[in-house]
């Protein structure tokens, strides 16, 4: 188009009179349409060239967002590993993984945007397909990330919940467990002094209280190890279990020495004025305590 710009130019310098005045029209027709395609042509190759400069730092980024994927995909921690010492610090990795895949979902997007502007420019189907693929790789380890997170907090929550009654329960039966021993009610129950039978009923009471806690134990430790198939899963099953025995062991001790006062009573049967005396002395000792 120059070379014929330049022609028509060189004719009307060169040619004579008569000859340009009998072609002048299409003279100036020919050169107009050529002075306006060599505009548009250079106003095209303008945007093509900052098209092909996009293209190049677009391509950058998605090769550098391909490769953080790839390494994103091997920082996924595997929850069989996860053991009851160390699940908080799976929390973290997975906490800044997750914040980690959020900022590179922005930049993803930035490049999907970049990448549909660039079809005003060029045709290029591929590089749409591109970013789309790359996306859903991303949103699809997001996606995982995310579900582990919320079953790590979930499992994070019942375990506190185990731990703390389990605590409290342990604490409680430290307590009891040497005053039971020792308890051995006489077959004249009527005797046996007031204060140490008010305890056992005291142990009795905190019992029923605390069967409430040992059942709580026993559900939060079994829904944690669903949510969680934790790597010492048998070690903290063997914990469990030293637990709940002596649990059983304070339930059957409590249980004896309950039928033993029962047994006794029904056998020595006594007469309704050594019942009274009884309940005498105890309001007596209860008066002393108010005192």
């Amino acid at each position: 188009l120059n070379h014929c710009r330049n022609i028509l130019e060189s004719l009307e310098r060169n040619i004579d009179s008569e000859t340009r005045n009998k072609h002048s029209q299409l003279h100036r027709s020919l050169h107009q349409k050529a002075t306006v395609i060599l505009e548009k042509a250079g106003e095209r190759a303008q945007k093509l060239a900052l098209a092909a400069s996009k293209w190049t730092v677009l391509e950058n980024r998605m090769k550098n967002e391909e490769q953080w994927l790839q390494v994103a995909e091997q920082r996924v921690p595997d929850l069989l590993n996860v053991t009851s010492a160390d699940f908080e610090q799976y929390i973290n990795l997975y906490q800044s993984l997750n914040a980690d895949l959020t900022i590179h979902h922005s930049k993803i997007l930035q490049d999907y945007e970049t990448a549909m502007k660039l079809q005003e420019l060029v045709y290029a189907p591929s590089l749409e397909m591109r970013c789309n693929e790359t996306l859903t790789r991303l949103l699809r380890i997001k996606d995982d990330v995310n579900a582990y997170l919320k079953r790590l907090l979930h499992f994070k929550n019942m375990w506190q919940k185990y731990n703390s009654n389990a605590d409290k329960l342990e604490q409680w039966m430290n307590e009891v467990e040497g005053e039971l021993s020792i308890i051995d009610i006489p077959e004249n129950f009527m005797s046996y002094p007031i204060e140490n039978m008010r305890r056992f009923w005291e142990i009795k009471a905190q019992y029923e209280f605390n069967n409430q806690v040992h059942k709580k134990v026993l559900e939060s430790f079994d829904k944690s190890l669903k949510i969680i198939s934790l790597a010492d899963d048998k070690l903290q099953l063997q914990f469990y279990v030293q637990l709940d025995d002596r649990w059983q062991n304070i339930s059957n001790r409590i249980d004896a020495i309950k039928n033993q006062i029962t047994e006794n009573i029904s056998t020595t049967m006594p007469d309704q004025n050594d019942k009274l005396c009884y309940l005498e002395k105890e309001l007596d000792e209860i008066l002393f305590i108010l005192n």
